[in-house]
């Protein structure tokens, strides 16, 4: 009944309604004038739980 252009249609509308909704919802933000350097932006690294999974997800991705 519907050929493929609508299912695409529909799927356009879809990310436009979605595209509104985040445009609207999302509160402004203010500009940061202080660029944080490299060593703070990684420091979350050095956090053990982010280590371990970094670490399992490295494993788990060699092993395949």
């Amino acid at each position: 009944m519907f050929g493929w252009r609508s299912t695409l249609w529909l799927a356009t509308g879809l990310a436009v309604v979605g595209v509104i909704g985040i445009v609207i919802s999302v509160p402004k933000t203010t500009t940061i004038t202080t660029t944080p350097g490299l060593r703070q932006q990684l420091r979350f690294l050095l956090e053990p739980q982010i280590a371990a999974v970094l670490g399992v997800t490295l494993l788990a991705f060699t092993a395949v």
